[in-house]
Parts: structure tokens; C-alpha cells; sequence
């Protein structure tokens, strides 16, 4: 058993680096041909986040408004039983909180990249 193991471990590294190998030479032989565009489409740092807590942004508040909803759901299936009203209370707190918090992120981000703007020039 530990001389299989022992054996399957060296096919698979000698298959790896032969591989790599094989990537290294042809892309050192052709690397004026190779051309990889840019798949985020930003040039630096500062783009790069954002993009990136814009799509955090709206992402996270089309899961506030679902969970909205569900508080919602939750309310209308409480029917006055006070222990699942409480949780329906509880839900619609969090999400607020949530929602909250998510757009408070957002308002710093804008305010922050203004004031890095105004300081910069």
C-alpha cells in the first residue's frame, strides 16, 4: 500500500512538471505571440476595489430586499403566535441592521475616494 502510494506520488509529479516544462518553453518560445487581455478591465488598485465593492454593494442589497421580503412572509405567518412574531421582529431588525451597514460601506467608500481626490488633486 505505501509503495503504490509512494508510486502513484511520482507519476504525478513527474506528469506536473513535465507539463509545466512544456507551458515554460512554449510560452519563452512564443511569448512576443501571446497576448492575455485583461479580464477585470482595471488598471490599478484603486479600480480594482471599486469594482469590486460596487458588485458587493448591489449584491448585498438584493439579499437585503430578499430577506425584506421573507420578514415580511414571516410577519403575515406569525398570525399573533407571540413566539414567531418575535422572530419575525427579530428578522426585520437584522435585515434593517444589514441594510444599514451596507449602504453605511458604501457611503464611506464614495466619501473616502472623494476626499483621497480633493487631497491628491
Amino acid at each position: 500500500m505505501k509503495n503504490k502510494i509512494k508510486k502513484i506520488t511520482y507519476i504525478t509529479s513527474g506528469l506536473f512538471t513535465s507539463i509545466f516544462m512544456n507551458f515554460v518553453i512554449f510560452s519563452s518560445a512564443h511569448a512576443e505571440t501571446i497576448n492575455f487581455p485583461n479580464p477585470i478591465k482595471s488598471t490599478d488598485l484603486k479600480q480594482l476595489v471599486e469594482k469590486f465593492l460596487k458588485v458587493v454593494v448591489e449584491f448585498g442589497a438584493i439579499i437585503a430586499v430578499f430577506f425584506l421580503i421573507y420578514a415580511g412572509f414571516l410577519f403575515v405567518k406569525a398570525q399573533g403566535n407571540e413566539s414567531e412574531l418575535q422572530k419575525a421582529k427579530q428578522t426585520f431588525f437584522w435585515v434593517i441592521v444589514g441594510g444599514m451597514v451596507i449602504l453605511g460601506a458604501h457611503v464611506l467608500s464614495r466619501v473616502i475616494d472623494n476626499t483621497v481626490k480633493q487631497i491628491s488633486g
